[in-house]
């Protein structure tokens, strides 16, 4: 069974409100794995399939435990964090640096619950505007974009020291990422110049390689495996090449003008199949049939409650695409 274990993911499949000027692919990992429920073909079968207890790493597991709220805690952690880096110069500091590693560590987790449950609101500037009170200043921009409050996003942005190749890449990405979607397009939408810097960035070294290649995937139907430089070997699974070129990664937004939102599939329909949107609590949302040879498939948003929903497309009890969406005007 290969298991692709990257970063933590909460409690729910596929992580669906990672902010979105994060390009990187997720992947997940999970301990005591039954390989017969656990199968991941070329063409990737139920999310649902393997069991849901996520870690990160082989071995590293987080547990909140007390009466705490996630804001008291996150706090604590901020305060224990700040009087551990008063003595990093001192005979103990590789020590004290391994706890401030592991608090720094825990303290994402607790920032992404925070986020989870502020982004179930559908409040994209609050949570937003606790990234940024929490130093998170490239997170902010992505849910800034979300909330279409492109100014303060480009005001975040131009804020941001370019002290290396990772910071400039950033920078282009998600420049072009505001230019396309406050004039309510998409990334299907690019010109010639928008797609050469996209090709740049997809060969070039930075860590935004990655996030444009799926971006070239996207919209171009190309296809740029996942490399793993470190072979690997857990308990209880391996790290392994990504193989799922039919799901990409990137978040939708319906036109602010129109209300409507398009899905683009990456291979042309064989067989008739389902299209179906769930909310994040596995409701059914919405659902059509699509004949043989649909490429994309266009949906009015109008009335839908503001949110994050996954896209699914299923034929011969198959998950054949999987596309995240957030809704953020009605």
């Amino acid at each position: 069974c290969d298991i692709y274990a990257d970063q933590y993911v909460p409690q729910f499949i596929y992580n669906y409100h990672k902010p979105i000027t994060d390009f990187q692919p997720v992947y997940y990992t999970t301990p005591n794995v039954n390989p017969n429920n656990c199968g991941y073909p070329d063409v990737p079968t139920e999310a649902e399939a393997c069991p849901s207890n996520f870690m990160f790493g082989p071995e590293k597991q987080m547990k909140l435990t007390g009466d705490e709220t996630d804001l008291e805690l996150l706090a604590s952690m901020n305060e224990k964090i700040d009087s551990l880096q008063a003595f990093a110069g001192s005979s103990d500091s590789a020590a004290i640096q391994d706890q401030i590693n592991d608090l720094q560590f825990q303290k994402s987790m607790v920032i992404q619950d925070l986020l989870f449950d502020i982004s179930l609101l559908g409040n994209m500037d609050s949570a937003a505007n606790f990234l940024l009170k929490e130093g998170e200043v490239k997170s902010s921009i992505g849910y800034f974009i979300a909330a279409s409050n492109f100014a303060e996003a480009e005001q975040q942005l131009s804020s941001l020291q370019l002290n290396d190749a990772d910071d400039s890449a950033f920078y282009q990405l998600t420049q072009l990422q505001i230019d396309l979607f406050q004039t309510g397009n998409s990334w299907f939408d690019m010109n010639d110049d928008q797609e050469k810097l996209i090709r740049t960035i997809a060969f070039d070294t930075s860590n935004m390689s990655r996030g444009a290649k799926n971006i070239l995937e996207l919209v171009y139907g190309e296809y740029y495996p996942e490399e793993f430089p470190v072979p690997f070997k857990t308990q209880d699974g391996r790290i392994a090449q990504q193989s799922i070129p039919l799901m990409p990664q990137f978040i939708l937004f319906p036109n602010p003008a129109t209300n409507e939102f398009t899905v683009q599939f990456n291979t042309e329909i064989q067989n008739p199949a389902d299209f179906i949107i769930y909310n994040l609590s596995g409701q059914e949302v919405y659902r059509t049939k699509l004949a043989e040879g649909v490429t994309q498939l266009i949906i009015n948003s109008s009335g839908w409650e503001p949110g994050f929903f996954l896209c699914q497309l299923k034929a011969d009890n198959r998950t054949l695409f999987i596309q995240k969406l957030i809704i953020t005007k009605i």
